[in-house]
């Protein structure tokens, strides 16, 4: 995964006097993506004798697709748990069922209109945006085009919301320069800018919800607006990842009583706050990766406590444990308290490992987090959700200790070698296999 500064479209128009849609006609091009360095459009000729580094397409059916997913691309974060599937993807034709609407929703393949583009998936997840793309195989018959790049790339938000607005600006002026007005893209573009702040909290809630705020979400907008004025604002966004959205009334009320139950007992419970002062900002710049973070920060902690990498860690009397069932898996725990006591309630029962990642992730909060804010532990992808597994892994399970324990230069083990590390450092074989394939091969 490598840092990109944006995703830049660079265009041509061309001449197309054969195609008799005007939209497609004026807004035919000589496409290329880039991202960093990578050329995205690099594609095969389909005689396999040559290679190109753009595709000549109308940029219409693109920009349209951009402006009708344009709340999914800027706050549905839920596809990240997915990506791992996506590379196995050929097309948005037959793909299994629950990837389907995903794709149609953050895949450049699903634009379709009897073109072939890009294998490109978007996918937000807060202040940063991952892009995946991914080769062709062979050229066939109906798809003459084989793209050859593969690639990922970690880039700002609120720079790939720009390009993708100059690009769809461009498209549509380009319409009108050519009398070709109006469209439904038009309208629809001219619909967005229009979007009051009230509406557009409402829009991005339903895409984070996976919901299409125009319709699917209709039916789900008294609870969606219900909890916009009830829940505390800096867990509005948290919320709207994980929770389902067939159970929003209960997942509000879960918050809402948790709330009440950490309100009623966080006083006189001993706290950590003083390690904000020992450890300081351990953020390593904003240019850092989430997890990064998360891994320097855990590393800081364990150096504040004393702890060797062969140790695993104790939080004694940190905060104090309650379990209020949730009945929604994205609704992990929810914690807070005050500067000298912090609570954390658990959405259900959970074993000795997973109760204490779960502590793990909420030291976090209560350490580099805001003082006395309440916050939500779910399995949402986004960055901030990163750091904290990324800090709960590290301060469990030191991926130094753990290359130790191994014992080979060659990073050789045995699922028999993970489990018994996972019992020596009280966590689960998950959180043993992530620090292997994220730090120590990534280190190898």
């Amino acid at each position: 995964m490598t840092t990109a500064d944006d995703l830049k479209f660079r265009f041509d128009w061309e001449p197309a006097p054969g195609v008799r849609a005007p939209e497609l006609r004026a807004t035919w091009a000589r496409l290329e993506i880039w991202v960093g360095d990578a050329c995205l459009t690099l594609v095969e000729e389909p005689d396999g004798q040559s290679v190109r580094r753009s595709v000549y397409v109308p940029l219409y059916p693109m920009a349209e697709w951009v402006v009708y997913n344009w709340w999914f691309l800027k706050a549905h974060s839920r596809p990240a748990s997915l990506i791992g599937e996506f590379g196995r993807l050929d097309s948005v034709n037959a793909p299994p069922p629950a990837l389907r609407k995903i794709l149609e929703h953050h895949s450049l393949r699903a634009i379709g209109e009897g073109f072939v583009w890009p294998n490109l998936t978007i996918v937000p997840e807060g202040t940063h945006t991952r892009l995946f793309w991914y080769s062709d195989g062979a050229a066939t018959r109906e798809r003459p085009l084989k793209y050859l790049r593969n690639g990922s790339a970690w880039i700002d938000s609120a720079a790939l919301e720009h390009s993708l607005d100059r690009f769809v600006d461009a498209v549509v002026t380009r319409l009108v320069e050519q009398r070709v007005t109006p469209t439904p893209l038009e309208k629809e573009w001219i619909a967005l800018a229009d979007t009051n702040r009230e509406e557009a909290e409402f829009c991005l809630a339903a895409a984070r919800l996976g919901l299409d705020p125009y319709s699917e979400a209709l039916d789900k907008q008294e609870n969606i607006v219900r909890a916009a004025e009830v829940l505390a604002p800096n867990l509005i966004d948290d919320f709207f990842d994980a929770v389902n959205p067939q159970r929003l009334d209960t997942g509000i009320d879960w918050v809402i009583e948790s709330s009440s139950h950490i309100a009623e007992r966080s006083e006189g419970v001993a706290g950590g706050s003083h390690l904000r002062f020992a450890v300081g900002d351990a953020s390593n710049g904003d240019r850092s990766r989430p997890w990064d973070i998360g891994y320097s920060q855990a590393r800081r902690i364990r150096e504040a406590y004393g702890r060797r990498v062969d140790e695993g860690f104790e939080f004694d009397s940190m905060m104090s444990l309650f379990t209020i069932p949730s009945n929604d898996v994205g609704l992990q725990a929810l914690g807070g308290g005050s500067d000298r006591s912090h609570v954390l309630v658990l959405g259900r029962p959970m074993t000795s490992p997973n109760q204490r990642f779960a502590q793990a992730r909420a030291l976090w909060h209560f350490v580099f987090g805001v003082p006395s804010q309440s916050f939500l532990l779910t399995p949402a992808h986004t960055d901030r959700q990163r750091v904290e597994r990324a800090f709960a892994a590290e301060l469990l399970a030191p991926a130094e200790g753990i290359r130790e324990r191994l014992q080979s230069d060659e990073v050789e083990f045995t699922f028999e070698d993970v489990e018994a590390i996972a019992r020596d450092f009280g966590v689960s074989p998950m959180v043993i296999r992530h620090q292997i394939e994220n730090q120590i091969f990534t280190n190898s």
